[in-house]
């Protein structure tokens, strides 16, 4: 016979799942450049630790994006602000023991878009991600706590790490955007900027054997690079960028000398020469 069927009377809307993390006592705010940790706060929570139904939260936010056919809960944007929620509780150490369950939803999540609503939705929550995180070890986690398992997520990783260079760079930027205004039209500098063209550029330039030149700086730009060339197969075939990312790891390589005391100085100089045997081949 039939399945009994089940009916549902009420749902939470978007607008009640945002007022159930307030609820929990979750706050998560963008991080100043002096912070040393993403950091989101229970404020019901004494011991620090998450509230014991923040993981039901989580399991229906995930539920629900698979439904998508059937029951349209979020909008695209609504959508996209609940992938950087995601991403932000993956950050937090007190969370660590709900990593397999915010995995889940966040591959529910990102599979909530078409192919092409991904496209534009990917980069503006990559965008909101690289305003909230430091530009330091958080940057590389917010990067490596996306599981690249299949196109999307490889992409969102891809975007992430360009986005935070982008970031690092902004000021450099905007100067050059400011200077080249009159030069180039604005549609072709767009391009550039959007492309990374001038992130990589900036990065062949740095004096690496300079005794100022923060190498932690360099080693944070070197996995961010890494993560944005590797993940996104468009970039396989633009042979200026991969020329670029090329010369970079070789000054990285050749430029720090092997008893060179600086820290960070043996972590830059043995990534580097293991990716650019990588690059080398793409090349040849």
């Amino acid at each position: 016979g039939k399945s009994p069927s089940i009916k549902i009377d009420w749902l939470p809307s978007y607008s009640e799942l945002k007022a159930a993390l307030e609820t929990y006592g979750f706050l998560f705010h963008s991080p100043t450049e002096d912070s040393s940790d993403t950091e989101m706060i229970f404020g019901d929570s004494e011991s620090g630790e998450a509230p014991q139904n923040i993981r039901t939260w989580i399991k229906y936010v995930a539920a629900f994006s698979r439904y998508r056919n059937v029951h349209c809960t979020f909008t695209i944007s609504e959508a996209e602000e609940l992938v950087v929620v995601i991403i932000c509780l993956l950050l937090d150490r007190q969370l660590l023991g709900l990593s397999v369950d915010l995995n889940e939803c966040m591959l529910a999540l990102v599979n909530f878009f078409t192919d092409d609503e991904w496209n534009f939705s990917c980069v503006q929550v990559a965008k909101s991600v690289a305003s909230r995180v430091p530009k330091d070890m958080n940057s590389l986690r917010a990067v490596e706590c996306i599981p690249a398992v299949h196109g999307p997520t490889k992409l969102l990783r891809s975007e992430i790490a360009l986005r935070i260079l982008l970031g690092c760079f902004d000021k450099i930027i905007v100067e050059i955007i400011h200077f080249t205004q009159e030069l180039l039209g604005s549609a072709d500098l767009e391009t550039i900027v959007e492309n990374g063209e001038e992130v990589i550029r900036q990065l062949t330039l740095i004096n690496l054997k300079d005794k100022s030149c923060d190498l932690f700086k360099i080693y944070i730009y070197l996995v961010l690079t890494e993560n944005w060339f590797l993940y996104n197969p468009l970039l396989e075939d633009n042979q200026l960028l991969n020329e670029m990312w090329g010369l970079f790891l070789r000054n990285c390589s050749c430029q720090i000398n092997i008893t060179d005391s600086r820290s960070y100085a043996p972590k830059v100089r043995s990534k580097a020469s293991y990716l650019l045997q990588g690059t080398t081949d793409r090349l040849l």
